[in-house]
């Protein structure tokens, strides 16, 4: 199979169930003046897409930002012996993917297999994420837990790629 093989380019994971794409390039406009980075184009996370973000990729980049999703079981197995990521962040996890899955736990735990190998250093997750407690015990790599809302929102939806906050007050 095909292996991502370059000692010198820094990968960088986005795994979760909404805001992938954001999250992805809002990482890139931050980065793209300091570091030379490549962003997955459009949402290329997929076992047949994942692959070509490492054929597309140009040459003489430090940093590679990826999107890195899964619909069913097993399949970040597949993604991580691809690529697997120095750094990982990871969105929250919603039921989007219930079909293949029998609840939120399972979905958060195959996800977490984004920090199972050893080339993985550090993840930054929420605090809020399905099965934490878990989540942090997979890999050995640091991992950093963050509030990045606050405790005033919780994220209710996301529509058309836009995510829809509620107040908890």
């Amino acid at each position: 199979g095909m292996r991502f093989d370059k000692e010198n380019v820094a990968l960088l994971g986005v795994t979760g169930s909404i805001g992938k794409t954001t999250t992805k390039n809002f990482l890139y406009d931050i980065l793209k003046d300091q570091i030379k980075t490549y962003v997955s184009p459009r949402s290329y996370n997929s076992q047949i897409t994942f692959p070509l973000n490492i054929l597309n990729a140009p040459p003489n980049q430090d940093l590679w930002i990826l999107e890195m999703g899964l619909s069913q079981k097993h399949e970040m197995e597949k993604l991580v012996s691809i690529a697997a990521p120095n750094f990982v962040l990871l969105t929250p996890i919603v039921a989007s993917h219930l079909a293949f899955f029998n609840d939120l736990k399972e979905i958060a735990l195959e996800k977490a297999k984004i920090f199972s190998k050893g080339r993985t250093q550090w993840a930054l997750m929420m605090e809020d994420s399905f099965a934490l407690s878990s989540l942090l015990k997979i890999g050995t790599c640091e991992k950093e837990v963050i509030s990045m809302l606050g405790p005033l929102f919780s994220i209710l939806d996301e529509e058309e790629g836009k995510l829809v906050f509620k107040k908890n007050l």
